[in-house]
């Protein structure tokens, strides 16, 4: 996939969408781009596949939730996100989304997506002010649509300002319902919205830094609950004033039902192997034991 640069399309409109692909070999760190990309980010193609190089570019906050998602990736069929900041070619960080894709056993090379929105504050700053024209918002709401995470804006007291498609989708929910909604009130179970209003209440007043890479419980209009991977960041005014948070996230329901299926899975094989009173053992190529029972190890 090439390099895609949206196009200028007024004096106020917002330049936001840039996204570069290709080959990520894990343990060498190269980055194989696609033969038809562009520059991205300032950085010629060339750059990118010297090795360990995005590894350089990372905010060093972001680097441990980087390198789960390398070691998320390196199954076979399985993919992941991340929202990550990665500075540019002037130093400046941008709000990228990382997509990492394993390919059939066959490639043993990682799919690695890059879909950046960069100047993402300043798209949601657009979408939130009333003094600047409706097609701009119009056009900040569109960009954070494309977005392939979920992401909403709560102000100080908690109640939704912004959300995109993924998010309404997620909650069950239009856009026009969801603006002014108490996010506790409405999408936190009730067991968790005391601890978790006593969090935000904390973070508007600047005592905490906003986590990062929570996972935590919602539960939308349906009734249904959900596990997401949260990335949270505080918005402030030019003077340093919290009005409000960002947060992005990642729906890891079925992930997590997965693995519990095949710990709870592994967990009747073992008490089938440890209470049958046959003699079960395992042996490798060279004829060394691998796994043997308890039934077994009496015969012998």
């Amino acid at each position: 996939m090439s390099t895609v640069k949206s196009t200028l399309l007024g004096k106020n409109s917002i330049e936001i969408i840039f996204f570069i692909s290709g080959y990520y070999q894990h343990e060498a760190g190269i980055f194989s781009v696609d033969a038809d990309s562009d520059p991205f980010l300032g950085f010629i193609p060339n750059q990118w596949q010297q090795p360990h190089f995005i590894d350089s570019l990372i905010h060093p906050d972001d680097m441990q939730s980087w390198s789960q998602l390398t070691a998320q990736g390196s199954e076979p069929g399985t993919k992941g996100s991340r929202v990550l900041r990665i500075k540019d070619a002037s130093a400046q960080y941008w709000l990228v989304t990382l997509q990492l894709t394993c390919q059939e056993p066959s490639n043993p090379r990682l799919l690695l997506s890059i879909q950046s929105f960069p100047k993402m504050e300043q798209a949601i700053r657009y979408s939130l002010s009333e003094n600047l024209p409706v097609l701009v918002s119009e056009q900040a709401n569109h960009y954070l649509n494309i977005v392939g995470v979920i992401i909403f804006t709560l102000d100080k007291a908690g109640c939704i300002t912004l959300l995109n498609r993924f998010a309404c989708r997620l909650l069950g929910v239009t856009h026009q319902e969801a603006i002014g909604l108490n996010w506790f009130d409405c999408f936190i179970p009730e067991a968790d919205r005391d601890a978790a209003r006593l969090a935000f209440s904390n973070l508007m007043k600047g005592e905490h830094a906003p986590n990062q890479e929570v996972e935590r419980p919602i539960v939308n209009s349906r009734g249904e609950t959900c596990l997401i991977r949260w990335y949270n960041q505080v918005l402030t005014t030019a003077e340093g004033d919290r009005y409000g948070i960002l947060s992005s996230g990642t729906d890891i329901t079925e992930q997590r039902q997965s693995e519990q299926a095949l710990a709870k899975a592994e967990e009747r094989s073992r008490l089938l192997l440890e209470n049958s009173k046959e003699g079960i053992f395992g042996i490798d190529l060279d004829g060394l034991i691998t796994f043997i029972n308890p039934a077994a190890i009496n015969m012998l």
